[in-house]
């Protein structure tokens, strides 16, 4: 069995399904309000993403 495990800044690998884990913070005045149902805005620290498949190569066409 092989493993292999790369980083990238490039999230658009991405796909649904797959596992997402953000460590993030809020300035005091970006903070939800769960009793007005006013969503908040995060600044993200960390960002990892688990892929739920492994990578494969895409085939190509021959060249024949």
């Amino acid at each position: 069995k092989v493993a292999i495990t790369f980083s990238s800044n490039d999230l658009a690998m991405s796909e649904p399904g797959d596992k997402v884990s953000v460590k993030a913070w809020y300035f005091d005045n970006w903070k939800p309000i769960p009793a007005m149902a006013v969503p908040g805005k995060a600044l993200a620290e960390d960002v990892s993403v688990m892929m739920a498949k492994p990578l494969a190569r895409k085939s190509r066409k021959s060249r024949r």
